[in-house]
């Protein structure tokens, strides 16, 4: 049975010709116009692109909304002080309205867009809180955020008011750390996860904050002593019951991964917890990275060890659940400094920096509704560049009993599809992404590639344009930025 799927999906990709089309395109002359910082999509609708002015008064800045065609629908202009310290994009429950929040020392500035008539409000409020706050989410008009000094402090900000108070997280010290913040799909409370303290034994709770500043009483995550918990996702299966996976360790003085966890939830207490580890994976250690691109001096043999872990939410199937982590190796360049001796002669040093990380594989856990496992997968992934950040790069299209399907940017700016059909992955390359970007005369200096919506992705560059022969060397050293823009779908 299992031959016959795979054959009769093979069948299928080579009937089926797929390809990639740039639907529309934007280009941004920075040294002209505008300095862009940030775009972000949201969707059918449309995406922001904020930006800092290069003409007029300084710290001025404009945030704008552009339509899915690429249209643009309006603005709103605003100072903002170069020192500021965070910008965050936030969503209410139903996203008809998102806002950025910019916070300095002294102040609050929420710009918020409503898509109802594609119109922009300003608020600004004293910050009167002392908080430097940190993974900020939303709460009907509220928003919450974590204090990054110390993670037991909880930061409400009221959206309308102004006020602002501070929360302590019941049952975590001052030296705990929170590994989960998010709100859940009704955006009615923020699950928290968190470490009771800084010791590596130290017990793992979940607790909930509601809108008006109320804490449940929190859930202890009973584990196995020889493990250590080293991070954790909530996944919402309905209003009382949820999933808590992530990575453990077994050297409870280090942050080595040793396999995944996965423990169920229901009206805030655990049902089971298991663990599964790595050694018994399935080919999990086959696509390492080669000794030289780890760029480490001595060219260090690549060790599971390494290995960092960002995770999907849990997938429910009809008979259990599908766990999807992207595994990330670090790597790192050689660079060299120069100097003198006690002697006075030179000398050359060399030393290491970190240079992003290799997104290596999906590994890919099935269980059953017990937390047994009865399957896993790894899949091999290349990535089109080294991010420097662990986030989710792969998404996830369809995930049922007998398919998982996920579409990611790869190598060679194309964009690619992996079908995994009865235990077995095929790849499929649907076309180039980076059309218009790698043209003649311009040297991009980055080039991001993310999922919009629908068959839709959003790819940009930043351009330096290339000098004539004939410019001076004033003219040489100060070429002009561009920032592309582009719409790119595909086809199955």
């Amino acid at each position: 049975m299992k031959i016959v799927l795979l054959a009769c999906f093979l069948l299928h990709c080579l009937l089926n010709f797929s390809q990639v089309t740039i639907d529309a395109s934007l280009e941004f002359n920075g040294q002209v116009d505008q300095s862009i910082e940030i775009i972000h999509p949201i969707g059918k609708h449309g995406f922001f692109i904020y930006a800092r002015l290069n003409e007029g008064e300084r710290n001025r800045y404009r945030l704008s909304f552009f339509s899915a065609q690429f249209e643009k629908i309006n603005s709103i202009e605003f100072n903002w002080d170069l020192k500021a310290e965070n910008h965050r994009i936030l969503a209410n429950a139903d996203s008809s309205e998102f806002t950025f929040i910019f916070s300095s020392r002294s102040e609050w500035i929420l710009e918020t867009f409503h898509l109802r008539d594609a119109s922009f409000s300003e608020k600004i409020y004293k910050r009167t809180a002392r908080v430097e706050p940190i993974y900020f989410r939303q709460i009907k008009n509220k928003i919450v955020a974590v204090d990054y000094k110390q993670e037991n402090r909880v930061l409400i900000l009221d959206m309308e008011t102004g006020t602002s108070k501070v929360l302590l997280i019941p049952g975590m010290t001052t030296t705990g750390s929170v590994k989960f913040f998010k709100t859940d799909p009704l955006g009615e409370r923020i699950g928290i996860f968190f470490k009771k303290e800084k010791d590596k034994h130290s017990s793992m709770n979940v607790i909930f904050l509601s809108a008006d500043g109320t804490f449940s009483n929190p859930g202890l995550l009973e584990k196995n002593s020889d493990f250590s918990i080293l991070n954790g996702k909530i996944t919402w299966l309905d209003k009382t019951s949820f999933l808590l996976s992530g990575s453990y360790g077994t050297d409870h003085k280090s942050n080595k991964s040793a396999g995944f966890y996965i423990s169920k939830w229901e009206n805030n207490m655990q049902q089971f917890i298991t663990y599964h580890s790595f050694d018994k994976f399935k080919d999990f250690t086959k696509f390492l990275p080669p000794a030289e691109k780890i760029g480490k001096k001595g060219r260090n043999e690549p060790n599971i060890d390494e290995l960092n872990y960002f995770f999907h939410p849990v997938n429910a199937t009809k008979d259990g659940f599908r766990i999807v982590a992207e595994a990330f190796y670090p790597t790192y360049r050689i660079e060299y400094s120069w100097g003198n001796n006690i002697d006075g002669e030179m000398t050359k040093d060399a030393y290491e920096v970190f240079d992003g990380h290799i997104l290596t594989h999906a590994a890919v856990l099935e269980v059953d509704l017990k937390g047994n496992k009865w399957k896993d997968y790894s899949i091999p992934v290349d990535l089109y560049y080294k991010p420097d950040y662990l986030d989710l790069y792969l998404r996830i299209c369809e995930s049922t009993e007998e398919k998982l399907k996920i579409m990611y940017a790869g190598s060679n700016n194309e964009l690619k599809c992996i079908h995994l059909v009865a235990g077995e992955d095929v790849v499929t390359t649907l076309g180039e992404f980076g059309e218009k970007i790698y043209s003649e005369g311009r040297a991009p200096s980055y080039v991001r590639c993310e999922y919009w919506y629908d068959n839709v992705y959003l790819a940009y560059s930043s351009e330096e344009i290339e000098p004539d022969d004939n410019d001076s060397k004033k003219e040489k050293k100060n070429r002009p930025t561009v920032t592309l823009i582009n719409k790119v779908s595909y086809q199955e």
